[in-house]
């Protein structure tokens, strides 16, 4: 397994992310017939989806779904994209874990079965059907597995300039099938799922991570949502520069009330008690700088992405694809 996927207690530890490179295979998951409770009451199942690329290596956990409450036939809306920067090709297993999530706060969960699938069968097949082996050997329900591949969205700017526009005189070449975005939605395109490009984010953004989703419209399209948070690379360029500035300031008035010379023992006070004040403001601002300094040299950023949750003020972005 590539050292990128290497984390501790086999969880895959964040790698650097680069948003404009698509996934080799990305799929969505559903189950159905999951089994109820004792009780008698469905489950509110969530999927992990665990990776290995050798026997000599051990399970890693890749991704998991969101939680769906209450039902035996759930369809996440969540999907995984695997991807060759993590190491990962064809011969790779990929092992789903269906559980019960029966306290959030706690995250109480019972594994209600599982179903293991090499990313290269996926590839072939395009959709899956699985059965689940509970722990005991006992069909449990099935997963269904729908996968596809990606390609990058391709940008052409100049394509709309003048110098490029067709000529009067000439026949206008007949309209391609290309990809669309759009809020409205239209009935399936007879074209490849692309990956969308995020042009320059990284020039102003850093530690990005993303997340995707896809859904079934009332129109026999699919709506599929790529997400991408980033961090500003600017979290520490704004309040330096805005701690010199006002060091700068008080500097200032400190060389101001300096100026004015001996004054009488009343204003002296007065002279002295503002001098100190700036002082220790001085001193303030001055230790606030060298700690974003150092945070910035050292590339920490103020909170990691990686351990936010979806939805922070942050998000820079979220496309919408119909396919």
């Amino acid at each position: 397994m590539c050292d990128s996927l290497t984390g501790v207690h086999g969880r895959r530890s964040p790698p650097l992310v680069d948003v404009n490179e698509p996934p080799f295979l990305e799929i969505s998951i559903s189950c159905d017939n999951l089994r109820c409770d004792g009780d008698g009451q469905p489950p509110s199942p969530r999927v992990t989806v665990q990776v290995i690329s050798s026997p000599q290596n051990s399970w890693i956990h890749y991704a998991q779904t969101e939680v769906i409450e209450r039902t035996s036939n759930p369809n996440f809306l969540s999907t995984v994209s695997f991807r060759k920067s993590d190491g990962l090709d064809a011969s790779t297993q990929v092992r789903l874990s269906v559980y019960d999530v029966r306290e959030r706060v706690t995250n109480t969960t019972t594994q209600l079965g599982q179903s293991t699938v090499s990313l290269g069968s996926l590839r072939e097949t395009g959709r899956s059907r699985l059965s689940l082996q509970s722990p005991l050997g006992r069909n449990v329900g099935f997963i269904t597995i729908t996968a596809w591949t990606l390609e990058p969205e391709s940008v052409d700017a100049t394509s709309h300039t003048p110098s490029n526009a067709t000529p009067h005189h000439q026949p206008a070449a007949p309209p391609t099938a290309c990809h669309r975005r759009t809020q409205s939605l239209p009935p399936r395109l007879n074209t490849k799922t692309r990956h969308p490009t995020q042009g320059h984010l990284s020039l102003l953004y850093d530690n990005p991570t993303m997340a995707t989703f896809r859904f079934h419209s009332g129109l026999g399209g699919d709506i599929a949502v790529l997400e991408v948070m980033a961090e500003s690379r600017y979290c520490f360029t704004f309040p330096q520069q805005l701690l010199r500035l006002w060091i700068s300031e008080e500097r200032r008035w400190q060389e101001e009330l300096s100026s004015l010379g001996d004054l009488s023992d009343q204003w002296h006070t007065r002279q002295m008690a503002l001098l100190n004040q700036h002082v220790t403001l001085i001193n303030i601002y001055s230790m606030a700088l060298d700690t974003l300094d150092v945070a910035a040299h050292s590339g920490i950023v103020y909170c990691f992405t990686n351990e936010k949750l979806w939805g922070f003020s942050n998000k820079h972005s979220s496309n919408v694809i119909m396919s």
